[in-house]
């Protein structure tokens, strides 16, 4: 496989349908190319180069600038050989480049929001073809045009390569919560939920609550008129924190939860939804015995992502922050609590970044089980993701976006 991804200079992508021992992986193809040539590896993020790159040379927006400097020099002058880097990377002065990794090619922090914008996915490509050398994609969900550039591979020279282990793909159970509310149960959690967690926590397993909305609750609206409170510069809608603050996370601004609402002057004012706080305080009062970390904006910006204080947790509650490489050996059950709202966020690509999250935490949980609450029980995304049905999901949304002339298609 090394050999055959590093013998022709057009783009490659390696769909890894169980997670690719990445270590041994990268140095297989450092040895495979020339003696004298240059490597790029490209990751989404620091938290990537910094894991995989360890006692490499580095290349991102965390060294400082004299540190920076040193390594465009090296880079510069070809003294350096391999490089674990961000997108920024793509830009140093290489002296005779052979090989571009990109991994994590699905994640969205690829794509550059600053001026210039620009996708350092397509500029890898860019740059391959200009040294005219091999690039390899990686990823265990590809974007959408990705894949649809993989079944048109006799057109632009692309060539897939899918490694499936059937025997380390987990159950996945979906549970309706219709059904929960039918037979009474108003909690958070479905009934057989709680129990998954109380014999994995007997058993000293660790357990992912995976929740999209951070703080207290989803939202505060008024009762009488229907108007949710928003942000007044983004018009983004407010998040209710256990502090009785409202907080807009794009704006960072913050306001006191008003005693009346601001449209209609009623005092009905209530919180919908749930936050990982209120998972927090919910989990807490059943399990209180549990050791329990909440992960989130919040509270990542007072510690670092460190490995070794999650694996001494519980329980992880978490939202997408948990959508990094993470070895979390006592994790044996992650559960989705209702990610419904990911699937009715205006984005076409919220199906697909919904499917990637989810395949991810499946990843995550190895050798464990998997649990999907939904009012959705029957979307095809879930029976998809069920049945380890990655082509059929990609059949479909490929379909999807034609019929709206969406990308790839426009």
């Amino acid at each position: 496989l090394i050999k055959e991804l590093t013998s022709t200079s057009n783009l490659k992508l390696l769909i890894e349908k169980s997670p690719l021992p990445r270590e041994d992986f990268y140095n297989e193809l450092i040895a495979s190319t020339p003696k004298d040539s240059q490597t790029l590896f490209i990751f989404p993020e620091i938290f990537y180069a910094q894991k995989f790159g360890e006692g490499a040379e580095q290349f991102h927006s965390g060294l400082n600038e004299t540190k920076k400097a040193e390594v465009w020099e090296s880079v510069r002058t070809g003294s350096t050989k391999t490089i674990f880097g961000t997108r920024a990377s793509l830009f140093l002065p290489f002296e005779n480049l052979s090989l571009i990794v990109v991994d994590y090619e699905h994640n969205e922090n690829y794509n550059e929001k600053r001026q210039p914008n620009y996708n350092a996915v397509e500029a890898a490509e860019k740059l391959a073809k200009i040294w005219n050398i091999p690039l390899i994609i990686i990823s265990s969900t590809p974007r959408v045009e990705t894949w649809h550039k993989c079944q048109m591979s006799p057109l632009n020279g692309v060539k897939c390569q899918i490694l499936d282990d059937n025997e380390k793909i987990m159950p996945i159970t979906i549970l309706d919560m219709a059904d929960e509310r039918r037979k009474g149960n108003f909690s958070v959690f479905a009934e057989k939920t709680t129990e998954r967690i109380a014999a994995n926590l007997a058993q000293d397993k660790q357990i992912l609550l995976f929740i999209n909305r951070k703080g207290e609750s989803s939202a505060t609206l008024c009762t009488d008129c229907g108007e949710v409170f928003k942000c007044e510069k983004c018009n983004g809608i407010l998040t209710l924190h256990e502090e009785n603050l409202l907080k807009c996370h794009k704006c960072k601004i913050q306001i006191e939860i008003p005693d009346n609402c601001y449209k209609c002057d009623s005092i009905n004012l209530k919180s919908i939804g749930s936050g990982t706080e209120k998972i927090e305080k919910e989990i807490s009062k059943i399990f209180s015995k549990a050791h329990v970390l909440r992960l989130d904006q919040e509270t990542i910006a007072a510690r670092k992502l460190d490995e070794k204080t999650l694996n001494k947790a519980d329980i992880l509650i978490a939202t997408q922050i948990i959508d990094k490489p993470l070895d979390l050996p006592r994790l044996k059950l992650s559960i989705a609590l209702t990610p419904d709202f990911l699937l009715n966020m205006p984005d076409f690509r919220a199906t697909e970044r919904v499917f990637q999250i989810l395949t991810h935490i499946r990843h995550l949980t190895q050798n464990g089980e998997m649990i999907i609450q939904t009012f959705l029980s029957e979307h095809k995304l879930f029976k998809n993701l069920q049945e380890n049905r990655m082509e059929d999901f990609y059949e479909d949304e490929l379909a999807a976006r034609k019929m709206l002339n969406l990308p790839p298609f426009n």
